[in-house]
């Protein structure tokens, strides 16, 4: 019954890190499209606002739930 526990608890441990490590993929691969963004946009704010509003038009589905800065 132990070695079953221990079995179970290895697999929720690695479960977690699975999930940890598709998390840190997921937040690198933002950083980089964000500083894609900068480069495409010369650093200007107003292209970026720019471009995200015209992606929230043309796909918001893909933005279901994502906080929208309107102050811009």
């Amino acid at each position: 019954m132990r070695a079953l526990e221990g079995a179970a608890q290895t697999v929720d441990a690695l479960e977690d890190a699975v999930t940890l490590t598709e998390q840190l993929g997921a937040t690198r691969e933002a950083a980089r499209y964000g500083e894609m963004l900068r480069h495409m946009s010369g650093g200007d704010p107003a292209k970026v606002y720019a471009a995200e509003r015209a992606a929230r038009a043309e796909k918001p589905e893909l933005w279901a739930g994502v906080y929208a800065n309107e102050q811009a």
